[in-house]
């Protein structure tokens, strides 16, 4: 069970971790796009 669950982990962690990537980059297009706009 606890090997099941640490196999789990592992597999999830590099998605996670790439997710957080893509929403950081995302974030900072916005905020970029958002102080263009700014006069």
């Amino acid at each position: 069970m606890v090997i099941i669950i640490f196999s789990n982990v592992e597999h999830f962690l590099p998605l996670r971790l790439q997710f957080s990537q893509t929403l950081n980059v995302l974030c900072r297009f916005v905020f970029h796009k958002f102080t263009i706009l700014l006069p």
